[in-house]
């Protein structure tokens, strides 16, 4: 994860935020249903349940 954080920040690809990505951002961008084109339904858990592509 942090190879992956250090190659988008030395190409200027920082998140919408517009911070440096670090290992824990990178991560959870990864694991994020929506990123996936899955659809997801926000529960008391952290991504919820995936509802749909």
């Amino acid at each position: 994860m942090n190879d992956i954080g250090r190659v988008l920040n030395d190409a200027g690809a920082f998140g919408l935020n517009g911070k440096p990505w670090s290992a824990k951002t990178v991560s959870l961008f990864l694991r994020s249903p929506r990123n996936a084109g899955l659809r997801s339904h926000t529960r008391l858990d952290k991504y919820g349940k995936v509802i749909g592509d």
